[in-house]
């Protein structure tokens, strides 16, 4: 990986300390950020919420209990897709 990459990653908080440069799969997978790359301004919001709300308006409007239930299911439980930033 190019040291100008690896600068701009450790000036965004990432800690390249385990980065061997022996492939860069391995490099990536050493980086470590201990904190979110959002700003803060996006600290309060749910990532991808807008987007949800439209696709799921119309439930939202006949039953709010299913449409908060669905939220809830679609954000915050196990499953393979990530959203938003998991660690």
């Amino acid at each position: 990986m190019k040291q100008e990459i690896l600068l701009q990653i450790q000036k965004l908080g990432g800690n390249i300390d385990k980065v061997k440069g022996n492939s860069l799969q391995e490099d990536l997978e050493l980086i470590e950020f201990k904190h979110a790359l959002f700003p803060n301004e996006y600290e309060d919001e749910l990532y991808g919420i807008d987007e949800f709300y439209a696709e799921n308006r119309p439930l939202y409007l006949d039953n709010k209990r299913a449409f908060y239930n669905s939220l809830l299911d679609h954000f915050f439980s196990d499953h393979e897709i990530p959203y938003g930033q998991a660690f």
